[in-house]
């Protein structure tokens, strides 16, 4: 009988779990499997302020700019969510890869670490012809999970760049 996988059961698997269920799928590209692990949750509020400081730099501080940026990384955060699920569940290795890249590159001018590792594994896991369907599974959700908080640290920022409620 094949072993459910963890991830239709709901449950996230721990690192040695991950590892061990990739080398059972004959998973071998070390690069893909050091960052088939989610984001860390504890680690959440630091990013949130490392976006802020990075969006403040890149608009000088004017709250009508932040808000205006935060809104347009809000609204294409949730245009590319949407293309990534559908990739995936079509199975388009390519277009994942091309769509992975793509969001890097604006990761990457943010400085949310995070998020361009996510994209650095899920390209990884794209092109590796190793890779197993429960990694290539695990990368999406780990790219779901961080484009998730990096869009709710957006709205926060829109939010917060209107001031403190009244």
């Amino acid at each position: 009988m094949k072993e459910k996988d963890p991830l239709e059961a709901g449950t996230s698997p721990s690192r040695p779990t991950a590892l061990a269920l990739d080398q059972d799928q004959n998973m071998a590209s070390p690069d893909v499997t050091a960052l088939v692990l989610p984001p860390r949750p504890e680690d959440r509020e630091r990013r949130h302020e490392q976006r802020v400081r990075m969006i403040s730099d890149l608009t000088a501080a004017d709250p009508a700019r932040i808000r205006t940026l935060a809104s347009a990384f809000v609204k294409a955060n949730d245009v590319d969510k949407q293309q990534l699920r559908r990739l995936h569940d079509n199975g388009d290795r390519l277009a994942l890869r091309q769509l992975a890249h793509r969001i890097k590159g604006a990761a990457q001018m943010m400085g949310d670490t995070q998020l361009v590792a996510h994209c650095t594994a899920l390209g990884a896991a794209c092109i590796d012809s190793k890779a197993s369907p429960f990694t290539l599974t695990r990368c999406v959700h780990n790219m779901e999970d961080a484009m998730r908080e990096f869009g709710e640290s957006c709205e926060r920022m829109a939010q917060e760049a209107d001031g403190p409620p009244p």
